[in-house]
């Protein structure tokens, strides 16, 4: 289902009831501000849902609820200013393979900003302000292999354990943060890192 370039503000609960063959939804470049709780609830097939270029701040828990086979998770360019929890149940979010929250206003990541997405490979948080990142904040996700950080005020990771316990990283972009220190716990016996860029 192709809703680009409308004008679209909001998306009401239930939004797209007895749609249940969809399996993408694109509403990109619009000017949505706003999604309700269970705004895409009842859409058992849907795979994608791009909400790229929009004015999206908060995102309820409730809104993407039931959703068993999405795989990828769109919020390029919007105006979030947190990660925050997108589901009360994470094993409604276990297919998700691609995050995608770059060019927004986030901070700051919090050591369980992707817990809910366990199976997850790549997560692009460019082009934003982050300037914390807390230890053990790639924790959970055991799938991933590309961190897209670039763009950012991150200046060090002095505890070494924001990317404890991943196995799978081939590359991690952190082209024009601040890095005074970069003592992260990565194992290269264990991991295999293609490309990490500091500059």
């Amino acid at each position: 289902m192709n809703l680009m370039e409308n004008n679209i503000k909001w998306i009401k609960p239930f939004a797209f009831y007895n749609l249940s063959n969809i399996q993408e939804i694109n509403l990109s470049l619009n000017q949505i501000e706003l999604i309700e709780d269970k705004a895409f609830y009842l859409l058992p097939n849907i795979k994608r849902i791009n909400l790229y270029q929009n004015y999206i701040k908060p995102i309820s828990s409730f809104s993407f609820s039931n959703q068993h086979y999405l795989l990828l998770f769109g919020f390029h360019l919007n105006d979030l200013i947190n990660v925050t929890r997108y589901v009360e149940d994470p094993l409604q979010m276990n297919t998700i393979k691609t995050i995608d929250l770059s060019s927004n206003h986030i901070q700051t990541l919090t050591s369980d900003s992707f817990d809910q997405f366990e199976t997850v490979d790549r997560i692009n948080i460019d082009t934003n302000i982050i300037a914390e990142v807390r230890s053990f904040t790639f924790h959970k996700p055991k799938n991933l292999t590309r961190i897209d950080y670039k763009l950012n005020l991150f200046e060090s990771d002095s505890s070494g354990f924001i990317f404890e316990n991943q196995k799978r990283i081939i590359l991690l972009n952190f082209y024009k943060n601040y890095f005074s220190l970069f003592n992260s716990r990565l194992d290269s016996n264990e991991l295999f890192l293609n490309d990490i860029i500091i500059k």
